[in-house]
């Protein structure tokens, strides 16, 4: 569970630090989590639980990052302890913290930056001749990540974040190409939730369990079959293409040009608005073709 808050609380003998912890302006005002000097515990606040379900969204009302992502945030400061984000990790199960100068974000701690850590014999290691081979400065940075104390020396900088109205579908395609499992959320350049992986996944299994819109009969739901085929080049490339639906069955004929273009075809099927079954009836030449014996 990404960024998520539980009422656990954990011993520390280090100086009194403060972490901020930001939540939407419209909900309560900004909470800290504060560790008091000397062997006490850090209690973080218990975020509220998230709804079963996202309000239904049209096609062309598309969700957006405001409306999955977690919106308490737990942050770390950049003199933050090592140990101490370590424990607040654990404690709360996420797997990153943004790391906060004043109101702005300037790095992220997550599990992969502690993966080369020197405690447990995982840091990077280098022949003496490579080493001798390399450049000063990258062999440096890489000591002090895996040697360093506080979040500053171990935090990834240059952090990508989104708005807060930036399409999930481009968050989706974000995370995917920069392989990250989280993103910052910002209004107006102030930090206001986290989208995960986690996120997104329950946003999908909202959106599957959500009732489809009823078209009204079979005409029409036959009418925006089509007109949703011919939107893609592997469905306007369906020959002789035949539609019928009856009680909200579709029967499919035609002929396709491969068994990916044939699953395609009734995946759509599958999705639009009112059907109940589908009977596929799709010829695949292809197959056809490999079948028949060479004379």
């Amino acid at each position: 569970m990404d960024n998520v808050n539980t009422d656990r609380a954990f011993a520390t003998g280090r100086q009194a630090r403060t972490y901020p912890v930001a939540v939407l302006p419209w909900q309560k005002p900004v909470r800290r989590i504060n560790v008091d000097q000397g062997a006490v515990g850090l209690t973080v606040p218990k975020l509220p639980v998230m709804p079963s379900g996202l309000p239904a969204k049209t096609t062309e009302e598309r969700m957006n990052a405001a409306d999955i992502m977690t919106p308490d945030v737990i942050t770390v400061r950049a003199d933050t302890p090592l140990d101490q984000i370590v424990a607040l990790m654990l404690e709360n199960r996420i797997s990153g913290v943004p790391v906060m100068e004043e109101d702005s974000i300037v790095g992220i701690v997550t599990e992969g930056d502690l993966l080369r850590r020197v405690e447990i014999g995982s840091e990077p290691r280098r022949s003496h001749l490579l080493e001798l081979l390399s450049r000063a400065t990258p062999l440096a940075a890489e000591y002090v990540r895996s040697h360093g104390r506080k979040a500053s020396e171990v935090m990834t900088e240059n952090v990508i974040t989104v708005e807060d109205t930036t399409p999930i579908a481009e968050i989706a395609r974000l995370l995917e190409a920069r392989r990250i499992k989280r993103v910052p959320v910002l209004r107006d350049g102030k930090l206001v939730g986290i989208v995960s992986r986690a996120n997104l996944l329950r946003a999908l299994a909202t959106r599957l369990q959500a009732p489809p819109p009823a078209l009204a009969d079979d005409q029409r739901i036959r009418t925006a079959l089509l007109a949703e085929l011919r939107q893609h080049k592997w469905g306007a490339m369906v020959a002789q293409l035949d539609v019928t639906v009856e009680d909200g069955v579709v029967n499919l004929w035609g002929v396709v040009h491969s068994q990916e273009q044939k699953m395609a075809v009734r995946v759509l099927a599958e999705n639009t608005p009112g059907v109940k079954r589908v009977e596929d009836h799709l010829e695949d030449v292809t197959a056809t073709t490999m079948m028949t014996p060479m004379a």
